[in-house]
């Protein structure tokens, strides 16, 4: 029943491990951020967060967005799922970014609010 996601120029989404993560806020959907470290050769380590936000489905799982990375959106069964796939997407974003010559964007907090409208 999962819809299977896939990277803008890679592969499809569902391989990895969950990593560090922290509640970054609460609200509709929900955010964490993931902290992902790469080390690449000849690379000095680094650790970049980055806010992902998690859209529960009606049907069940998430998917993820990465408000840093418009071009990922995921899908997890899972949190723990769903964070493994966000961390792959992500670390093949900054692979992908690095062949290419850019730079790695910074984080874009999301702010969640709240608005009533009449229907």
């Amino acid at each position: 029943m999962s819809s299977p996601f896939f990277h803008a120029r890679r592969m499809p989404v569902g391989i990895g491990q969950a990593g560090e993560s922290r509640s970054a806020s609460g609200g509709i959907g929900g955010m964490k951020t993931a902290v992902i470290g790469r080390h690449g050769v000849g690379r000095m380590a680094s650790e970049h967060r980055f806010t992902i936000n998690l859209q529960p489905e009606p049907e069940g799982g998430y998917t993820v967005r990465v408000p840093a990375f418009p071009e990922i959106v995921s899908y997890g069964l899972t949190l723990e799922e769903s964070m493994a796939n966000a961390r792959e997407a992500i670390e093949l974003m900054i692979e992908d970014y690095r062949e290419d010559g850019r730079d790695i964007p910074a984080d874009v907090p999301t702010r969640i609010e709240q608005l009533t409208v009449a229907a």
